[in-house]
């Protein structure tokens, strides 16, 4: 009867189903009435007889991975598979291998679909009958606790996946396939399923793993391993390592370039997720340089990349508007959100809805919060019908809401808001996350202007706390952290404290190689003040040169923070007797503040908002006064998702 059935599914059918490795292989078990032999596809698994395939990054999704689609899942083909196990159970031929084989590809069937309850039940039957014909300690076991792995890791039962994972690995080990390909893929899903239950030390110990198995196995410049790279990278991130994150995209970017995929979704990926991090280190210039050339890729493949597109566009926006291009940030958005109108129900989806929220962060940063607040509005309707408000990315919205009201003056809306974002990561579990760290900073920044002191340093330390436990102190978000906690304790007259603080997060920098970024510029600031404070003019004065120098370098001093940190050097230069320099240091800042010269489309907006406050001469009032409303500086951006955020934008 199984011979009748299979030859009336049709000889060409059954060719074509294994010659796309839907239907797996004992070595020479015959499936009746058709050819046993066909070619095994190693590597990523792609179309492989167990359906696992490649944990790949994909756009605004660092983590956790997607798992691909493989082919011939559809209700027809469950069916006929569903038509083949009743004929062999029929004739009493299902506890074969030919029968096991049938059940594996049934379950990764079935894991596709999403039933992973009836996917575990056929991998169970699988197994218990390559335990009776003695076929369980061979390539074809070890895949099958793969995908049996798999589907626990869909259920969210990742202790159950890693278990599958660590048996499968041990029959390796018992067979001699250590160096496999089988392996490697094993190594990467363990990394996974460490990945997404936040052990991200054991998941970067298992990528390097696999990596190593694919050098030895000749692969090094291969597919799989630039999936790899990408899920290092992804796991990086998480982990708030920028700089690891940053190298592991860029070696993937490399690997797709030597293999000829340079002009593929993946390269385009690659290059996506390298922009993100570089952004994430302040290093904007890099950062532009990827995404171009990202979008560069997905312009060449046509619509069918549209929303690809979108997101490299969404992601230049926020590079621009870091460097504080806004008017060209606006335009990089509204080139997303006019092809999300374009790619047919795309438009009300959390990704549109994300671009909605960062061309509010723009209105934002251009000291437009009322016209950000319209956006957000948009985006919250759009998140709320999508039913997606509960989730990180809705909490995200839901803080920058809030930040723009204490832009506009309503503390009491902006401590509404930013509670409203915490009930949402508490319900979601992602309060223990960077993302959450950075709510809780920016709660301190809303109490602070409520002159909640007391309130403002006690959340600044629990987003502290966070940082310590999650191991992402070591981070730029982190550093700023420090240097908001910093401001509080000046601001409280504890101003030993302050310098120690401030003296820690200037080490991080240090540590983790960002000392020439803008943030740090900041910092050195907010440092200089405190000295001041104490007296040390000195060490004030070095510390605003510095500044200054990191500023400059970076196309950053024509800015409003420049202004602020010229008038600050100009008072540290006349303290220490420089007239000369208080003098050119404060007419430089005038001339940023009046909206003259390089930058001026970003300056002039200081001088409606400075003017009433500017001082007349160089000395007067500065450190006290100028600084106040710049030394709580905080992110507005999303996390970039999938970068999940790799050190967090908020």
């Amino acid at each position: 009867d199984a011979t009748r059935l299979m030859r009336a599914i049709g000889a060409a059918e059954a060719r074509r189903l294994l010659e796309k490795n839907t239907l797996p292989s004992d070595g020479d078990v015959e499936l009746p009435g058709v050819a046993a032999t066909h070619p095994h596809v190693d590597g990523p698994w792609e179309d492989d007889e167990t359906g696992i395939v490649p944990h790949g990054c994909r756009a605004l999704d660092l983590g956790p991975l997607s798992l691909q689609t493989p082919p011939d899942d559809s209700p027809d083909e469950c069916e006929r598979l569903s038509q083949v196990r009743r004929a062999l159970e029929r004739v009493g031929a299902l506890e074969s291998p030919s029968g096991a084989a049938l059940l594996d590809r049934m379950g990764a069937g079935l894991r596709v679909k999403g039933d992973c309850k009836g996917a575990l039940d056929a991998f169970g039957t699988a197994e218990f009958i390559r335990g009776r014909t003695g076929t369980m300690l061979s390539d074809c076991g070890a895949k099958l606790l793969h995908s049996s792995g798999l589907a626990r890791e869909q259920m969210d039962d990742f202790a159950g996946a890693v278990r599958d994972f660590q048996e499968a690995q041990r029959i390796y080990a018992q067979v001699g396939m250590i160096d496999s390909p089988g392996n490697a893929s094993l190594l990467v899903s363990i990394g996974v399923a460490q990945q997404r239950s936040g052990n991200f030390d054991g998941a970067t110990r298992n990528f390097g793993e696999a990596r190593k198995v694919y050098q030895r196995i000749g692969k090094a410049n291969s597919r799989e391993v630039a999936s790899l790279l990408l899920c290092t990278g992804t796991v990086h991130s998480l982990a708030g390592d920028g700089s690891q994150a940053a190298t592991a995209f860029d070696e993937a970017r490399q690997v797709y370039e030597r293999i000829g995929m340079g002009t593929s979704p993946e390269n385009a990926n690659a290059l996506e997720q390298l922009g993100i991090v570089r952004g994430a280190l302040d290093d904007f210039g890099g950062a532009l340089r990827a995404l171009r050339a990202a979008l560069a890729v997905v312009q060449g493949r046509g619509d069918a990349e549209g929303l690809r597109q979108a997101s490299v566009l969404m992601h230049v926006g926020i590079m621009l508007r870091a460097q504080e291009d806004l008017d060209d940030a606006l335009a990089a958005y509204g080139r997303a959100q006019a092809l999300y109108e374009r790619c047919a129900g795309a438009l009300r989806t959390p990704q549109a809805a994300l671009v909605l929220m960062n061309a509010g962060v723009a209105r934002c940063a251009a000291g437009d919060a009322p016209g950000a607040l319209a956006q957000f509005a948009q985006a919250r309707v759009m998140h709320e019908a999508l039913g997606s408000l509960e989730t990180p990315s809705g909490a995200v919205l839901v803080m920058n809401i809030g930040v723009a009201e204490r832009m506009c003056g309503n503390v009491t809306k902006a401590l509404a808001a930013h509670g409203e974002a915490r009930a949402i990561r508490e319900r979601t579990k992602t309060l223990e996350t960077p993302g959450g760290s950075l709510l809780l900073n920016n709660l301190g920044v809303a109490r602070r202007d409520g002159s909640d002191s007391e309130g403002a340093l006690q959340a600044y330390m629990e987003a502290h706390q966070l940082r310590v436990r999650s191991g992402t102190i070591d981070s730029l978000d982190g550093a700023l952290l420090l240097m908001n906690i910093a401001v509080v304790k000046r601001a409280q007259g504890d101003l030993d404290g302050a310098m120690e603080t401030y003296a820690y997060a200037n080490k991080i920098h240090q540590r983790i190689g960002t000392e020439e970024t803008p943030r740090c510029a900041l910092l050195l600031m907010n440092f200089g003040i405190t000295q001041t404070l104490r007296g040390d003019h000195e060490g004030a004065r070095q510390n605003f040169a510095r500044a200054r120098e990191i500023r400059s370098r970076a196309g950053q001093l024509h800015t409003e923070e420049g202004f602020v940190l010229l008038m600050n050097l100009a008072a540290a230069e006349q303290a220490e007797g420089n007239t000369d320099a208080a003098a050119e240091a404060f007419e430089r800042g005038q001339r940023i503040s009046a909206g003259e010269g390089e930058g001026s489309s970003t300056t002039s907006r200081c001088s409606s908002t400075r003017s009433a406050r500017t001082p007349s001469a160089p000395g007067e009032e500065l450190a006290k006064d100028v600084c106040e409303d710049l030394d709580a500086h905080e992110a507005f951006e999303p996390p970039l998702l999938g970068c999940r955020r790799r050190s967090s934008w908020a």
